[in-house]
């Protein structure tokens, strides 16, 4: 990609909202057009991260291009970061599998640190969270989001209500990982 091409994805990431993005006919076709007749074309009718996702691990696509964090939280393999730093376009590479190595903690203590933090996934009215760096140091001291809450007394219905997206998204989450594993 060169640099106007960056500039185009890095303004329609940056028009995002809260529930999506618009994209012109003319920019979809341009896109399709520059990447040429071997690049798959999807529509998603919902909501194209749990397309991305699945994808990723049937191993249709090497890697996501994202700003968003559900994908990396959701236990995407791998996906790049577009960032502009001191006016240079970098690429982030980022494995979800060597980040929980890095850090020593598992994707479980990863999503239930993003829960405690306000994960929109989980948590679709919003509401006041936990820093995302003190909800992980809590999680990986008591080993899970539920004990976090009883210590800090803070286990409330506003977290109890969405514990059921929570449960369900890390049991989607494993049963990819485990047909990756065996």
């Amino acid at each position: 990609l060169n640099d106007t091409d960056i500039k185009h994805i890095k303004t329609a990431i940056t028009s995002l909202n809260w529930q999506g993005w618009h994209m012109t006919n003319k920019l979809k076709k341009d896109i399709q057009e520059r990447l040429g007749p071997n690049v798959e074309h999807i529509f998603a009718e919902g909501e194209a991260d749990d397309i991305l996702i699945e994808m990723a691990f049937d191993k249709r696509l090497d890697v996501v291009v994202t700003l968003d964090s559900d994908l990396f939280v959701m236990g995407t393999p791998r996906i790049w970061r577009i960032l502009r730093v001191r006016g240079e376009w970098l690429l982030e590479d980022i494995s979800v599998e060597g980040v929980c190595n890095d850090w020593g903690i598992s994707l479980g203590i990863l999503q239930d640190a993003a829960y405690l933090a306000g994960w929109d996934r989980c948590h679709p009215q919003g509401g006041t969270f936990m820093a995302f760096e003190t909800a992980l140091t809590r999680t990986k001291h008591y080993g899970g989001w539920k004990t976090v809450l009883e210590k800090t007394g803070g286990l409330n219905e506003e977290f109890m209500g969405a514990q059921e997206s929570l449960m369900s998204l890390k049991r989607k989450s494993k049963e990819r990982w485990l047909k990756i594993i065996l």
